[in-house]
């Protein structure tokens, strides 16, 4: 969640670096403003309101070949009917042209803005199953998204993040229930990035030019670093995060461990592994079962 070539939770990889998003389970992890129809990848549907609200994952896919289609999803929430902006008299542009310190509470449900562009500090608080939908960049000098310990945080971003001075994200104590989707390229960290959460961004290259610390997981087309060091901790919370999801079975053949959402493949089938080999690494074998390593 160094680089292992493995996605975000995906068999424990801390930071993965060059693929498509497979995640843990088959299933891209927790709540997030989409569902994949059927379990398969391309088709962008959304529970109502008080499916979210509910707790409901929204976000579950197979452990597929498509990447997730961050644009799309933002597009779809960018309309009155497809927000609950009215509820709280947000205007989309409220976050544009800011200056100074501004934060943003925002209850259960899904919201969308313009853009985040601010001078100053900008903080985004959830307290809920909140999801946030932003149709350009969110650039500011101190950009923070945290979410309270009930509730999750998903925030896709069609742009690209921007910070001049820090980045923080989420909480280390449940790194897990936060989720941001970049859909953009050329993330730009030139703070202090603290990133408490799964943090994807397929199409863009991570360039840090100072300490980066994570908990949870980091996906990026690749790495760049010319800061004083890095530290990245696996958040095991990742793990669960397909659980309420409501997996389909295990597919009749398969090809790899990724395939059996990270189970053994033996000869074409999802089954019982026999040693650690058969597993998505780091995951090990214990009892016929892949399982993160005891620690």
């Amino acid at each position: 969640m160094l680089p292992a070539a493995r996605p975000p939770g995906h068999g424990g990889g801390l930071l993965a670096v060059g693929e498509v998003a497979k995640f843990i389970g088959g299933t891209r992890g927790g709540a997030g403003g989409a569902s994949a129809a059927g379990g398969t990848t391309g088709t962008v549907g959304c529970p109502p309101y008080q499916t979210l609200c509910n707790g409901t994952c929204l976000v579950t896919d197979s452990c597929g070949a498509a990447a997730i289609p961050v644009g799309a999803i933002v597009d779809q929430h960018a309309a009155a009917t497809g927000n609950d902006n009215a509820q709280i008299n947000l205007s989309p542009g409220a976050m544009a042209n800011l200056g100074g310190t501004t934060r943003l509470d925002l209850p259960c449900g899904y919201y969308y803005l313009d853009s985040i562009r601010s001078s100053g500090s900008v903080t985004i608080y959830a307290h809920g199953h909140t999801a946030l939908f932003i149709g350009g960049d969110a650039s500011a000098s101190i950009l923070s998204f945290t979410v309270d310990p009930s509730g999750s945080l998903d925030v896709f971003v069609k742009g690209t993040l921007n910070s001049s001075a820090d980045l923080v994200i989420g909480n280390p104590n449940y790194a897990a229930l936060t989720r941001v989707y970049v859909g953009g390229t050329g993330l730009r960290i030139s703070g202090e990035a603290h990133l408490a959460g799964l943090f994807y961004a397929a199409g863009s290259d991570l360039n840090l030019t100072s300490h980066i610390t994570a908990y949870g997981s980091l996906y990026f087309k690749s790495f760049v670093g010319s800061g004083d060091n890095t530290d990245v901790h696996y958040d095991r919370a990742a793990l669960r995060q397909g659980e309420g999801c409501g997996e389909p079975p295990p597919p009749p053949g398969c090809r790899s461990c990724q395939d059996c959402r990270n189970q053994a493949c033996i000869n074409g089938a999802c089954g019982a592994c026999r040693t650690s080999a058969d597993c998505c690494a780091p995951l090990v074998c214990s009892g016929g079962t892949c399982i993160i390593i005891p620690g």
